[in-house]
């Protein structure tokens, strides 16, 4: 089952999404749980800081940490040092924000600019190998942000970015078994 957390930036999403993880583990204790990090690692000491930080949030956890800034192939049938930790697992992917500016925005990324074909391109990119996750997960939780609410207009490729992270949420929250907001540290479920 795919569970799809959202929340603004520090309203507590990521350590709501691994505690949900957590309570999902209780039921199998023997299961692997995986936490997929989406980070694009680069020398901004804000970016260090937050990775450092989510670190020391989840250490003890027992999580198997995958860092990922682009999704590899995931397919039931794989045989990948990668991705064969998945099957049967209590996977995190955090975040579905960062994964989609990777996709469109880093070098290695899928998603280069065409803006006729860019929502297909973020099906074939990241919700068809979501799909594949989930199908592969005992249960999927995806974070995701919420920045659709400030009331700024952005110069065209962050406006771009925008209106695809707000498709990819309705597209996975649409296949999602609960879609939780997360404000300042209260789960609010609006589906499921």
């Amino acid at each position: 089952m795919i569970h799809l957390i959202t929340g603004g930036a520090g309203s507590g999403k990521s350590g709501y999404a691994e505690h949900l993880i957590q309570k999902f583990a209780v039921q199998v204790p023997e299961a692997k749980k995986i936490y997929i990090a989406t980070m694009h690692r680069n020398q901004d000491p804000e970016t260090i800081r937050r990775i450092q930080r989510h670190r020391e949030q989840r250490a003890g956890m027992g999580f198997k940490t995958l860092e990922w800034e682009i999704l590899p192939d995931i397919d039931a049938n794989a045989s990948g040092a990668e991705t064969t930790c998945l099957s049967k697992s209590y996977i995190l992917l955090e975040d579905l924000s960062n994964l989609l500016a990777n996709e469109m925005f880093l070098p290695a990324g899928h998603m280069k600019y065409d803006k006729d074909r860019l929502w297909m391109r973020a099906e074939e990119t990241l919700l068809t190998p979501i799909t594949a996750l989930s199908r592969q997960a005992k249960e999927l939780v995806i974070v995701s942000n919420e920045i659709f609410s400030d009331g700024i207009r952005y110069d065209p490729d962050t406006e771009r970015y925008i209106s695809l992270l707000g498709r990819l949420n309705q597209g996975i929250g649409q296949e999602a078994a609960t879609v939780t907001e997360v404000v300042a540290g209260i789960p609010i479920r609006w589906k499921g």
